[in-house]
């Protein structure tokens, strides 16, 4: 029983977890576009944004380093 309310509590977190994703998706593409435009500072801003969220969901993955 404790390990199922656990579970459910964890499943709660998923659309959590996808918006953070969503959102470092979103920010790299920003970065992308203002890169695009000559815009150095807002690139640089939109992509350490997209990396600390990147570095909070997990770490050590490929999605951060690419970020």
């Amino acid at each position: 029983m404790r390990w199922r309310a656990m579970a459910i509590g964890l499943l709660s977190l998923l659309p959590a977890v996808g918006g953070e994703q969503e959102d470092a998706e979103r920010l790299c593409e920003a970065g992308e576009a203002a890169y695009s435009k000559g815009d150095l500072a807002g690139a640089e801003r939109a992509w350490r944004a997209a990396l600390a969220i990147q570095g909070r969901l997990a770490p050590d993955s490929l999605n951060t380093a690419l970020a």
